[in-house]
């Protein structure tokens, strides 16, 4: 990869102190290119690596940055020296002009650099992604983060090509394996990562790997081990006290070695383009864990595939059935998650009255674990009345739903709680609206 080129004037920029003169009342100079093609362009003839500034309308933090932080003399006149600068709309509005509409297909390439606003992008003068950063950042600080970004020794294009050349420290290795699958390099960051592995985890003892650190490195990277690594075994035989030690999520140990178990044994068997040999698969489980761990997680893959192949009433059926196995997991995630099936999935999708009366007494049940306190799971419960044929009922539970949300003061549910209701009086066929 190519590092970003500093003419000698940008490195005066970074030695001493800006004076600024004519930049002081026209602060920040933004790009007036129509698309990223221009951008780039634009950045050759100026020979300029490029600063692209992510934002919203309705992001407070971005707004701050453009009316405090751009006009500020020393970041204006840095900016304008060392960097072509481009600032990208990324939601859509009714207000939105013709420039900002010319930017939507290259704005939605940016999408998964951006998990929030603003986000600051980074690119070489060819065009080369060069990191990311995000959030405010007073004038000050907005500085330093320039100067760090754009000088060498800390660039992260300098430390991928001191990783290729073998010149980074343990620390050094670890840092950067992270920050290239921050920086959404995923291919990168598993290349770092599997010779941090194979150099500083691989040769530790099981007790070296009980820590934070090496937690945090295994489920980031959990798919560069199997079930041959020793951490791993250690995990799946010590369940218990490895999720009192890690404490990183319920059921940690379990969901880990559930995900390698399965990839090793389903997920890398499995071809979409036949029919999956799920009882082949089970054996060999079987045979090298145990059939309870077998059962659960063909049962598993086997929900996985209906919903692949969009076949919701079986993914449904099969989702019934293991809360019918294994229980219904009654804790604030699983509750969501049983909501989410029932309306999502079976209120949607699925018309097949059993299937829907089972769903019905599941979503019973979480209500009653809540003791009716949640109008959202209200809500799904009168649906999925209102689409058995319950209409009377499914209104009276709708119309407890809009009490509990005005006791807490939700004001953006309560007008949809009553729109559903006046749908239901009209006969409205509501779950064919929402698909």
């Amino acid at each position: 990869m190519k590092k970003i080129v500093i003419a000698p004037c940008l490195l005066l920029c970074l030695l001493f102190p800006v004076f600024v003169h004519a930049q002081k009342d026209s602060g920040t100079i933004f790009s007036k290119a129509k698309n990223w093609q221009q951008v780039l362009e634009e950045a050759k003839e100026a020979n300029k690596p490029i600063f692209l500034d992510l934002y919203t309308t309705w992001c407070a933090p971005c707004a701050r940055i453009e009316k405090e932080v751009f006009p500020d003399p020393q970041v204006a006149s840095f900016m304008n020296v060392n960097f072509i600068t481009v600032r990208v709309q990324m939601d859509t509005t009714s207000h939105d002009n013709e420039y900002v509409k010319g930017w939507r297909e290259d704005a939605a390439k940016w999408n998964k650099y951006a998990p929030a606003f603003p986000t600051f992008l980074f690119y070489t003068v060819d065009g080369t992604y060069s990191g990311r950063e995000g959030g405010f950042h007073a004038p000050g600080e907005f500085l330093t983060m320039l100067k760090k970004v754009i000088n060498p020794k800390n660039s992260y294009l300098d430390q991928i090509s001191a990783f290729n050349k073998g010149e980074l420290s343990r620390q050094q290795l670890l840092k950067l394996a992270y920050l290239a699958k921050d920086n959404k390099e995923d291919s990168i960051a598993d290349q770092v990562a599997k010779v941090y592995k194979e150099k500083y985890v691989d040769p530790l003892s099981v007790d070296s790997l009980l820590n934070k650190e090496a937690d945090r490195f295994h489920a980031t990277f959990i798919k560069l081990f199997s079930f041959k690594d020793k951490i791993i075994q250690y995990i799946y035989s010590h369940q218990d006290s490895t999720d009192k030690k890690f404490e990183r999520w319920p059921k940690y140990s379990k969901n880990l070695t559930d995900f390698v178990i399965s990839r090793d044994y389903i997920y890398s068997k499995k071809s979409e383009s036949s029919y999956p040999q799920w009882e082949k698969m089970r054996k060999a489980i079987a045979r090298d864990f145990d059939n309870k761990v077998a059962e659960r997680l063909i049962l598993n893959a086997k929900i996985s595939s209906s919903y692949g192949k969009k076949d919701y009433p079986q993914a449904v059926r099969l989702e019934l059935y293991k809360i019918d196995k294994y229980g219904l997991d009654t804790s604030a995630m699983g509750r969501v998650h049983a909501n989410n099936l029932i309306y999502d999935v079976a209120f949607k999708y699925v018309d097949d009255k059993e299937i829907l009366e089972k769903a019905l007494s599941i979503m019973r049940r979480v209500i009653e674990h809540e003791n009716g306190e949640s109008h959202g799971h209200l809500d799904t419960y009168a649906c999925i009345l209102y689409k058995l044929g319950e209409k009377k009922e499914a209104i009276e539970m709708e119309n407890k739903a809009i009490d509990i949300a005005t006791k807490s003061n939700d004001t953006r549910n309560i007008p949809i709680y009553k729109e559903i209701i006046s749908k239901m009086e009209k006969g409205v066929a509501i779950w064919k609206e929402v698909n």
